[in-house]
């Protein structure tokens, strides 16, 4: 690789960078880091050590409240910074570490919201595949596509500070 090209491929996402909201560009290095923690939590923790943290468990899942017209563009820019940031990851970035970063910076927003955990027979019926992904009102913040195609084994809802 040239050093032209190696220059002209960092200005071009230095001005990407630059054209990104204020609100995500803030955000995106901290979505970085909580990506690598989530990631790392659950390979060295295991979830299900981490579960009390991510919430309470629901059997069903109940109705999400409607988001006002802030809470609904909070999730939504932090959905589209995770994914960002997913993207530029030296390690994977998988569905349970977007949906515990997720819940973590929806939390700190205080965005309702609630995490999933779903399982589906693979397309030649062989193995499992899972798959976890967090909504909030009425959009997908992380792992939405195909959410459909998965049965919900266990949901999780923030806790609130009167049942701690």
């Amino acid at each position: 690789m040239s050093v032209s090209r190696a220059v002209s491929g960092f200005h071009r996402r230095l001005v990407a960078f630059a054209r990104l909201p204020r609100f995500e560009r803030l955000l995106l290095v901290p979505a970085w880091l909580l990506l690598g923690a989530a990631r790392g939590a659950v390979r060295l923790v295991g979830f299900r050590h981490l579960a009390p943290w991510v919430g309470q468990q629901v059997a069903v899942p109940p109705a999400l409240p409607r988001l006002d017209e802030r809470a609904q563009r909070r999730a939504l820019q932090i959905s589209r910074t995770l994914r960002l940031a997913a993207r530029h990851t030296p390690w994977e970035s998988n569905c349970l570490a977007q949906a515990l970063a997720a819940r973590c910076l929806l939390g700190l927003f205080r965005v309702a919201h609630l995490l999933c955990l779903g399982v589906a027979r693979s397309a030649d019926g062989s193995a499992l595949q899972a798959h976890a992904w967090v909504s909030a009102g009425s959009q997908h913040v992380t792992g939405g596509h195909g959410t459909d195609r998965f049965t919900r084994v266990g949901c999780f809802l923030p806790r609130t500070r009167q049942a701690r």
